[in-house]
């Protein structure tokens, strides 16, 4: 009996220590799960009650990162075909529609800013959301950061952050620091690259580019959001707060001035190629 118990209690604490939580990009939460593994264009997982099958594009990059074998492919739905001049070394990809490099750039830039489009507008009724590490890649991920943002060919945003922000509950709608992250990371987080950054703890690792860009962080209220090239070589946008209470409204006019400059870095790569 002493034996049984014993097995019992070790089967036990091996268990839940090798449970974790999953947040979706979509906002659904999942805690204590098992057994997560990549299948097809899936991120599968075992709660105590079910079998959990989550959409690739619904999976936070961070966790992409974290399950996706480094020899293992991405999914095929997330994976789009390569933009020679968005990469260091340029390589172009198989290229089944037929359409050219131009044409290419034209049409992922097309679907990105629809995409924001409808997540900003989403923000007005959306629930209250809790951000956690796993909702974005870390400085300390930056290199899987950018091979995401070029293979996808879409701009990478660091949401420039305060502790106090994480883990607790975030509506687009309020008028304060809180909703700000909300609203910001909603709009643009299935559109880009996210990347968390933490200025207490992060400044000695970021790219210098960033570091040029952020300059002082403390003099501006946090969350502070500065896109990117895929690369990670040029700045493209500072999307400031000017003030912790701004609103929605207020906000929507920091939001539309970003866009339109992703939208130009869009048009100033198809120019570029043939």
């Amino acid at each position: 009996m002493q034996l049984r118990l014993t097995f019992c209690v070790v089967l036990f604490v091996i268990f839940h220590a090798s449970a974790t939580d999953i947040v979706t990009l979509s906002g659904k939460k999942y805690f204590d799960v098992h057994d997560v593994q990549v299948r097809g264009n899936q991120l599968t997982f075992t709660t105590d009650s079910d079998i959990v099958r989550v959409p690739w594009a619904d999976v936070p990059p961070a966790l992409k990162a974290r399950y996706l074998p480094k020899s293992t492919p991405a999914p095929a739905e997330v994976v789009r075909p390569q933009i020679a001049t968005m990469t260091p070394t340029p390589v172009v990809a198989a290229n089944p529609t037929g359409l050219t490099p131009h044409d290419l750039v034209v049409n992922t830039g097309n679907k990105y800013l629809t995409q924001m489009a409808a997540d900003l507008q989403s923000t007005r009724t959306s629930a209250a959301m809790s951000y956690t590490a796993a909702n974005a890649f870390s400085i300390s991920q930056i290199d899987d950061a950018r091979k995401d943002a070029l293979i996808n060919g879409r701009a990478v945003a660091f949401f420039i952050l305060d502790d106090s922000l994480m883990q607790v509950p975030c509506v687009s709608s309020e008028a304060n620091v809180k909703g700000a992250l909300a609203h910001f990371f909603q709009t643009f987080s299935r559109s880009v690259t996210p990347v968390f950054v933490f200025p207490t703890r992060d400044l000695a690792k970021l790219p210098g580019v960033l570091t040029i860009a952020l300059g002082k962080p403390a003099a501006v209220p946090f969350p502070r959001v500065i896109f990117t090239n895929s690369a990670i070589t040029e700045t493209l946008y500072d999307l400031t707060l000017t003030s912790p209470a701004q609103t929605m409204a207020q906000r929507d006019e920091l939001i539309y001035p970003a866009v339109g400059m992703i939208k130009r870095w869009y048009v100033k790569i198809a120019n570029s190629v043939p």
